[in-house]
């Protein structure tokens, strides 16, 4: 077993859904064959490689929108390894006889509720963002600790994906997981804000322009909706927007309105926004009404 070390390393325990939680065996070649960061923090392959040809993706009736997010997400990632996208149905509406995938919390989806106390997830465990991975026979079930941990389960589960022969599996493991951070940014205001120098560019040219066309708009939707992408693979929950406040009065009001709608895309993925300026500043209400 590796001993968990800090940050980087895992306790690999394995949660099945026997009803009893078993330790695993000593087994450091996860990190051989998995390339996740942020590892779990326990984790356990079964050296099964499932097909995801003909999934099934099962939400609640009372899905929230984490739930949404996390299977459309799980849907990008098998067709970006080449495989058919799958079918997104309510409990009760599967049909066929592929993997069904069950995506949700004891509040927004039964399946989980069922399951809840082998599972051993509820709100706050296993922790605040946490969630389990646990399968069954022809099921595998993506159990939040709330919302974000619904949608954080699903970015897992698309990081166990792989290609085999022109087929897309599911690298079968027993996983439970929680963020050693839920509070926290990238970069600061030397790299605009990011930890992609390349954003830089896009902030101050969408802070200094008066009457910023479709085309820019468009194209700060898509960067930056790649970008909280890029965050939420490795489950960061901050970004740190490098706008001076004493420019923020000079920020056209279309340029605030595609930032705050993209803030508020970022914040639907668990990943807050950070706006403030290092250096004293004062200013009467009146004049900065925003």
């Amino acid at each position: 077993m590796v001993k968990r070390l800090g940050l980087i390393s895992v306790v690999i325990v394995a949660a099945s859904l026997c009803g009893a939680v078993c330790v695993a065996a000593p087994d450091p070649s996860v990190w051989q064959e998995l390339d996740i960061v942020p590892m779990p923090k326990e984790i356990e392959l079964t050296g099964r490689e499932i097909p995801v040809s003909g999934c099934v993706i099962v939400l609640g009736e009372n899905a929230s929108r984490q739930d949404e997010i996390g299977a459309e997400w799980i849907a990008d990632e098998i067709v970006a390894h080449g495989g058919a996208a799958p079918q997104v149905v309510r409990v009760g509406d599967e049909t066929g006889a592929g993997l069904r995938i069950v995506v949700g919390t004891v509040e927004s989806n039964p399946l989980i509720a069922a399951a809840a106390d082998e599972l051993n997830v509820a709100a706050g465990n296993p922790g605040e963002r946490g969630y389990v991975i646990a399968a069954s026979e022809g099921t595998v079930l993506l159990a939040g600790a709330d919302s974000i941990g619904a949608l954080y389960a699903c970015v897992t589960l698309g990081e166990l994906l792989a290609d085999r022969e022109g087929a897309v599996v599911w690298r079968e493991a027993q996983v439970r997981d929680w963020p050693d951070w839920i509070k926290g940014i990238l970069g600061d205001n030397r790299i605009g804000g990011t930890q992609m120098p390349e954003i830089k560019g896009l902030f101050s040219w969408s802070q200094g322009v008066a009457g910023l066309d479709e085309a820019f708009q468009e194209k700060y939707r898509t960067e930056m909706a790649w970008y909280y992408g890029w965050l939420l693979r490795r489950k960061v929950p901050g970004l740190y927007y490098s706008i001076p406040l004493e420019r923020m009065r000079d920020v056209p009001p279309e340029a605030r309105a595609i930032m705050r709608g993209m803030i508020d895309y970022g914040k639907e993925r668990g990943i807050g926004a950070l706006l403030y300026a290092a250096k004293p500043f004062a200013g009467l209400v009146a004049d900065h009404p925003e």
